[in-house]
């Protein structure tokens, strides 16, 4: 009995800028070659961000993103932002470039969909539910201007586009792009009055390295403190996690294993200051695990959608020789989640489809339901 659904929908709609913003990959939406790569980097040694002479289609999109004509630097970063949305064709956000926190990469913007004066009076004062999209980018590259919020704004569903600290394999490790995720949570709960968001209601979405960020936000303990008041007291967890082509587990031994491939990808020693040999020592595995979303998978966990590009029926583990961005990006990784969601009883549903431009209605669909499932459950007696 097959443990996904491929759906491949004639009808579609633009749910983030474009398929290449939304992966972080490659040209219009496509993921190159490494040959069209090598090619690439020829042209722009400049792109190869973290220097290990193999330019990746996350360095590559991140270099072209760079490369739109913005303001001098006298201009403040929203109008920046602000740029890159025009041309795009983004709405911009109601509230822009928010401070979550001390870092300059501490930065959100965050939409609160438009109510007519009868919606209004439906929702009695309460918050409007909210979606957290987390960028990719390896976590060495991307940033949030990349998402486009109209489809779940039509929904009357409230979206923030968060940044983080990128990592450098030497001052900057993990975990510190899951502490921003979780920090910028905590703010946004802290003023969820404010916003006029409902604090318990928030889905975390996000694209590969995002979508790492929202899968361990979903299924790690809460990260509340109660103790302290204020921010820290705040809960961290999550009704619902979206993720796109996002590396579901990621110990390397385990990926060789059922993914296949050899050569780890250059962002896993940005993460962690090392080289990933085989098998993996104790201790590195330790600091793996910390950040590894299957690591921290329970049984209370929330309901999870994974989207993933190619074919469904392609024989696994794919070969040594394999890139890492192939690798890394591998549907096997949704295949082997779901596998372990069912196993908890945990709702969830895997898309694969062939179609890489399009980002399909099964996901806002997914969003909606899980949003009103969670209301229906709390206005139980």
């Amino acid at each position: 009995m097959k443990i996904f659904t491929v759906k491949v929908h004639g009808a579609v709609f633009t749910l983030f800028v474009c398929m290449s913003a939304l992966l972080s990959t490659g040209i219009s939406g496509q993921e190159l070659s490494e040959q069209a790569l090598a090619r690439w980097l020829d042209r722009f040694p400049k792109a190869d961000v973290n220097g290990d002479g193999l330019l990746t289609n996350e360095e590559l999109a991140a270099f072209r993103a760079r490369q739109i004509p913005l303001p001098s630097s006298q201009q403040t970063q929203q109008a920046r932002d602000e740029k890159v949305r025009i041309r795009a064709k983004i709405p911009f956000p109601t509230h822009g470039n928010v401070s979550y926190g001390r870092d300059d990469r501490h930065r959100m913007d965050l939409w609160i969909p438009e109510l007519t004066k009868e919606e209004e009076r439906a929702r009695r004062g309460k918050g409007l539910p909210l979606v957290l999209f987390f960028h990719g980018g390896g976590f060495v590259a991307g940033d949030k201007t990349v998402f486009n919020p109209t489809p779940f704004l039509k929904e009357k569903i409230a979206c923030v586009s968060i940044n983080y600290r990128f990592v450098n394999g030497t001052t900057v490790q993990s975990p510190a792009p899951m502490q921003d995720a979780a920090l910028a949570v905590q703010v946004l709960r802290l003023n969820a009055k404010k916003y006029g968001i409902d604090p318990d209601q928030f889905i975390a979405m996000g694209n590969s390295a995002g979508g790492v960020i929202a899968l361990w936000l979903a299924y790690h303990s809460d990260l509340r403190q109660q103790q302290h008041g204020g921010t820290r007291a705040m809960s961290t967890r999550m009704q619902g996690a979206v993720a796109a082509i996002t590396p579901t587990n990621l110990m390397p031994d385990w990926i060789r294993k059922n993914v296949g491939g050899d050569k780890m990808h250059p962002s896993f020693q940005k993460l962690f200051g090392a080289e990933m040999p085989s098998p993996i020592p104790l201790a590195l595995g330790q600091r793996i695990n910390q950040i590894n979303p299957w690591h921290h998978l329970t049984q209370d966990d929330p309901p999870t959608y994974l989207l993933y590009f190619g074919d469904p029926e392609a024989s696994v583990p794919v070969p040594k020789s394999a890139s890492p961005e192939r690798v890394v990006h591998h549907h096997q990784f949704g295949v082997a989640l779901k596998e372990r969601l069912d196993s908890l009883g945990i709702q969830a549903e895997l898309e694969i489809t062939a179609e890489r431009r399009d980002a399909t209605s099964g996901l806002v669909g997914f969003v909606v339901d899980t949003f009103e499932k969670a209301r229906f459950e709390r206005q139980k007696p």
